[in-house]
């Protein structure tokens, strides 16, 4: 009963940008050229794809599999939605051998509806793999300590030492998941776990899960320096106010509940789940998404639910239904996304319909790899020549893709200059969207208070419509032709006009940021 309302109340048309990133090119790549590609590309960070090589090898078998198209798109964050699903019952097998069944039950119900599991629901990213895979080695490794039989023992520890290294190889970060359980355990004092040999467990644990860890990355052609260039990209180029953001985000509500957790802190359990989210959360406060809090939802979801009994009593159930609504109806616009999927999907087979023959312009990466994978047989064509922030950032510069980055794109489909633009069939339908739409709530919300301008100076907010050179040629008109949702399309012009319609390339056309 719990799944289904999990699978019901998680559907969202809101997804994150990256997760067409992968899609599209783990269905039109393999992985090992892609891992190639990373090193030269201007579009994407080093170690883009590398460090998460085993969730673009999920994705890259399963698209060989379904295909493409909107059908495989849905196949496809079905599944992801079911990993969740099953993410829970290895969540509850673990708690249980820790904690016991009553509070078993209990946090993984709180895990199930936390703000970051509802959110993760039907994503294709790399954390929902990577958290199924490592909370079932986290839990082979607790039964592997318990385990009273030798070869009994062994074969668990095996198994977890497979499991964690493969969701190692899916999100290199997920593994402090279980260096967190593992000082967790050191420091509760549990009379079941002898300190002295789960020391040694967890060194010869950690140590094989590296050595495999680093065989598949170098059997993809990664390396270890491409990662850490990108975690220290992501841990020095945010402001505060982003990472306060991101870890708002990730408890919501339930913050009014996890300090009556403490005042059950003589117990055990209490002690060892603290221990356990303050190791998992730290290193990750210097992030700017909720999503990096992945690793410290299994003891976040520990210490919800003490909280939520100590708090609520016998009607705890009803303060946790209250809460995860609070949370779904005023908290989760404010999660970061940028595509709203069906919405593009539509907009793009009704331009075609209303202007058969035309040529769609995209001018950023994640809407052109929906569409590319979603609808094939759409002219889709990508025109981004300024990614702000990146190697590639040159406002309004004809042409700036490089060779590396065009192979990414497909052959023949992108368009960096207006002698390339002219060899496409008119009508030219430029389809875009301004600023991040869970942005622009934040700042609406907060505008009353005076932050809203700080909150987008420094989360870098950018009309995502003058993300290339088309918006900036001086020779092309455009057209307001239609919007669905947060989606505008323009139809563009060859010369100039005399009744106003064409802009100024320093001028901005559609919404602004208010």
């Amino acid at each position: 009963m719990a799944a289904v309302l999990f699978l019901l109340l998680g559907w969202s048309d809101r997804h994150y940008w990256d997760e067409y990133f992968y899609l599209f090119s783990a269905y039109a790549h393999s992985p090992a050229e892609l891992v190639r590609y990373e090193q030269h590309s201007t579009l994407f960070p080093a170690g883009f794809f590398s460090e998460k090589i085993g969730h673009v090898l999920i994705l890259h078998l399963a698209t060989r599999a379904l295909g493409a198209g909107e059908r495989a798109l849905y196949q496809l964050q079905a599944l992801y939605a079911l990993m969740l699903v099953a993410t829970f019952g290895a969540a509850w097998a673990l708690l249980r051998d820790l904690f016991g069944p009553r509070l078993s039950r209990e946090a993984t119900l709180a895990l199930a509806f936390s703000p970051l599991a509802l959110y993760l629901a039907y994503k294709t990213l790399s954390e929902v793999p990577s958290l199924l895979l490592v909370t079932v080695g986290c839990w082979a490794f607790v039964r592997a300590c318990l385990s009273r039989s030798g070869w009994r023992g062994t074969a668990w520890l095996a198994s977890a030492v497979v499991a964690l290294a493969a969701g190692m190889l899916c999100r290199v970060t997920a593994i402090v998941a279980f260096a967190a359980l593992g000082l967790a355990l050191l420091v509760a004092c549990d009379e079941r776990f002898d300190r002295r040999r789960l020391l040694i467990r967890l060194i010869g644990t950690g140590a094989a899960v590296l050595a495999l860890y680093l065989c598949g990355l170098m059997a993809a052609g990664g390396g270890l320096m491409r990662i850490g260039g990108h975690v220290r990209g992501v841990v020095t180029s945010h402001s505060p106010v982003q990472r306060l953001y991101a870890l708002a985000c990730f408890i919501q509500g339930f913050a009014l509940v996890l300090p009556f957790a403490w005042r059950r802190r003589g117990d055990r359990m209490v002690r060892l789940a603290s221990v356990w989210l303050a190791a998992a959360a730290l290193p990750f406060v210097f992030g700017f998404e909720p999503r990096y809090y992945v690793a410290a939802l299994v003891p976040f979801a520990v210490l919800t639910a003490v909280g939520l009994r100590e708090a609520g009593g016998r009607a705890w159930l009803a303060l946790f239904a209250a809460l995860v609504l609070t949370n779904r109806l005023v908290f989760a616009p404010l999660m970061p996304y940028e595509v709203e999927q069906s919405r593009l999907l539509s907009l793009a087979r009704a331009v075609r319909a209303g202007s058969p023959g035309s040529t769609e312009l995209i001018p950023w990466i994640s809407d052109y790899s929906l569409l590319r994978f979603a609808e094939p047989a759409l002219p889709v064509e990508l025109c981004v020549s300024d990614l702000p922030g990146t190697r590639l950032s040159s406002r309004g510069h004809a042409g700036a893709l490089a060779g590396g980055d065009l192979w990414w794109a497909g052959s023949g489909h992108y368009v960096g200059s207006r002698p390339a633009l002219e060899r496409e069939p008119r009508p030219w339908e430029y389809i875009g969207w301004t600023y991040n739409p869970a942005g622009l709530a934040l700042v609406r919300l907060l505008g009353p208070t005076g932050l809203g301008a700080r909150v987008a100076h420094d989360a870098g907010m950018h009309n995502h419509l003058t993300g290339s050179w088309v918006w900036h040629d001086p020779t092309l008109t455009r057209r307001l032709t239609g919007r669905r949702g947060e989606y505008y399309v323009y139809q563009l012009g060859g010369e100039r006009v005399a009744n106003g319609t064409a802009l100024h390339p320093e001028r901005s056309e559609g919404p602004g940021l208010d």
